[in-house]
């Protein structure tokens, strides 16, 4: 069986419903859709991101999974085939594995993230192993996921596909409520098939 892409997907967002039901098209990619999470008030933003995400971990925790990959909606791939490409790169050895990652240094000769210092990864699509599983459940949901994550990659297996095969659509961000694009951020980063 294929893996599958597990979306976080707020219903209310019909433009990226829109946007990412073409990119599975377009990649071929099995997915399940599940709901985003906007429930909290305390810490607004951080907890409820991370509880969606959190969500995902924890089923494929209790189904026993090896490990899960997860997207958000607003996720847009490089070229027709990135997502064969990043499967076909996936580290045999990893606790997280992204397909983008906007800040922090990469090794290139082993695609290991060495820097995470302002880490950003987990908002566009990545794998988490299971032996990573309890980690990222304990991750303090009133702080930023990602630089909460990027604090102990000192001490933990974080990849990156290369070249990078996913990156953000711009547009309304949920999470800042104003509008983002995302381009400044891509201009040093080199894509799969571009």
């Amino acid at each position: 069986m294929p893996p599958i892409l597990n979306i976080i997907h707020l219903p209310n967002r019909l433009d990226r419903l829109q946007s990412f039901m073409e990119e599975m098209q377009i990649q071929s990619i099995p997915y399940r859709v599940w709901p985003g999470v906007t429930t909290h008030t305390a810490y607004t933003n951080h907890r409820n991101i991370s509880i969606a995400h959190k969500n995902i971990v924890r089923d494929a925790k209790e189904k026993g999974l090896p490990y899960v990959i997860i997207a958000e909606d607003d996720i847009k791939f490089s070229c027709a085939g990135a997502w064969k490409y990043y499967l076909s790169q996936m580290p045999l050895s990893f606790d997280l594995y992204c397909g983008v990652i906007y800040a922090g240094e990469v090794d290139p000769q082993t695609n290991r993230i060495v820097s995470t210092k302002g880490m950003s990864g987990t908002n566009t699509l990545y794998t988490i192993s299971s032996r990573f599983f309890d980690f990222f459940l304990s991750v303090d949901e009133s702080k930023h996921l990602d630089r909460e994550l990027g604090r102990f990659g000192n001490i933990n297996e974080y990849y990156v596909c290369n070249p990078m095969v996913v990156f953000q659509m711009g547009g309304m961000s949920d999470n800042h409520h104003r509008e983002l694009h995302y381009d400044e951020y891509l201009r040093d980063i080199k894509l799969y098939g571009q």
